[in-house]
């Protein structure tokens, strides 16, 4: 069977860190520190990266192939989406062209054959498998993993807390929450048009009684969606109820969009997370507290709640069950095979932990309700588990914390912490895994 090296496989070689040390085309050596979080969505191939350039530290994001000809074959040289590329990787080089962005810069491309030689080493002393474990933290650690991994989480909370307690001495308190929900609600992929959508609500949108559907087709006119103002849909014909209904009502506002089509992302994004469903969820949210408003009734579901139900509590007032057309479709005309929620538990829990909680406890301490702030740390430390996503997978692997090993919130939150903090770039000095002196210091994060 003839072999052939793949784009697949030039992205595991660079995630797996199976070369760390190499030479790029301009002659600077390259130290990879790490390798980035793998893109789904439209753009660079990994975003994020950390290494060394002659011993300065670089980050920014990554696009691979496999031979260095394809920068300019796929047009990476006038693609502004490529403007944050820093590190060019390829399996050969094929051309002396060297890769540019739009502006002319030159950006370094480093040919992973040339290392050929180690990865068989290192894939020698392993499995074989192009698949296995990351490298480990190579220091030895003087404080307990998982204590200092919920202190951390702690750390996070708090730091989130201040964050939006500075916030609130400037904004209203109801649409900084609904710029925080749209966050949430965007994931990564369109947590920037979600922002600029919530940033140009309407106030009437947020806290006036409302029909749902009046709400409905405001926020999708405003976000630029309905099939009227999409031109990769200007020939569909969509002739279902719902969609004249938005259609027709949005006519008569005399509103402009806020956002066009081409500003969010479809691309690698999950059906069921598609743009459109997560705008009727939005709407949902709105309608079911319209009667206290968003913020009396998201900051009302904390304190009815009775200690050690906080999570179900908070994660009933959040999850948006499948409604009417948007339970059965993920655009407009274009119907799923199965019907679900638009905002299921696992997200309203990652809401309820970074949005809600956090939020709860700074309104408290700004409008003196004590009691507020304690419940929502309370409830916080108690929350138990929440799904991993990239980063906590690879932080266990690094600190070698079992796969099925439960961890608590804090834990989860924490391990994110010390990513961000520590090891995207490697600071071990002053990490308090390492330095015993750091791990006491953690404490006074308690103080906001």
């Amino acid at each position: 069977m003839k072999w052939q090296m793949t784009e697949k496989l030039v992205a595991v070689i660079w995630q797996q860190k199976l070369v760390t040390h190499i030479l790029a085309d301009t002659g600077e050596e390259v130290e990879v520190i790490y390798p980035g979080k793998r893109n789904v969505t439209a753009g660079p191939d990994f975003t994020g990266a950390v290494f060394l350039v002659e011993g300065n530290m670089m980050e920014g994001n990554v696009e691979l192939h496999v031979a260095s000809s394809e920068w300019y074959s796929h047009g990476h040289n006038r693609d502004v989406r490529s403007d944050g590329v820093v590190l060019h990787v390829v399996w050969y080089y094929d051309t002396d062209q060297r890769a540019r962005l739009r502006n002319g810069r030159v950006v370094p491309t480093v040919a992973l054959s040339r290392s050929f030689g180690s990865i068989l080493q290192r894939l020698s002393h392993g499995d074989g498998a192009l698949v296995g474990a990351l490298p480990r933290c190579p220091n030895s650690y003087h404080a307990p993993v998982l204590g200092v991994a919920a202190l951390m989480g702690e750390a996070r909370f708090f730091a989130r807390v201040s964050s939006i307690r500075n916030l609130l001495e400037g904004n209203g308190a109801t649409r900084l929450l609904v710029r925080q929900l749209c966050r949430a609600l965007g994931y990564a992929q369109n947590c920037v048009p979600f922002e600029k959508l919530a940033d140009g609500l309407p106030s009437e949108v947020m806290n006036c009684h409302m029909d749902n559907a009046e709400r409905k087709a405001l926020l999708f006119g405003l976000a630029g969606l309905l099939p009227s103002q999409r031109a990769v849909r200007r020939r569909i014909i969509c002739d279902d109820e719902e969609t004249k209904e938005l259609e027709a009502i949005w006519g008569t506002t005399g509103n402009r969009s806020l956002l066009g089509e081409t500003e969010w992302c479809f691309f690698r994004v999950r059906p069921d997370n598609f743009p459109p469903r997560r705008i009727s969820a939005l709407s949902e949210l709105l309608s079911r507290y319209d009667e206290p408003g968003l913020l009396d009734g998201i900051l009302g579901l904390l304190r009815q709640v009775h200690s050690g139900t906080e999570r179900s509590w908070l994660e009933k007032g959040l999850v948006v069950n499948g409604v009417g057309y948007w339970e059965s479709h993920i655009d407009f005309g274009v119907a799923k095979s199965n019907n679900s929620a638009q905002l299921g538990r696992e997200r309203a829990a990652e809401i309820a932990v970074n949005v809600v909680l956090p939020f709860a406890f700074a309104w408290g301490e700004t409008f003196n309700e004590p009691y507020l702030s304690e419940k929502a740390f309370a409830a916080f430390q108690r929350y138990g588990k929440i799904a991993d996503n990239e980063i906590t997978r690879y932080m266990r692997q690094q600190l070698n914390i079992d796969s099925e090993l439960e961890l608590s919130t804090s834990q989860h939150q924490g391990l994110v912490h010390l990513f961000k903090t520590c090891c995207h770039r490697r600071w071990c000095t002053i990490c308090p895994l390492v330095n015993s002196e750091i791990d006491w210091a953690i404490h006074l994060c308690r103080s906001g």
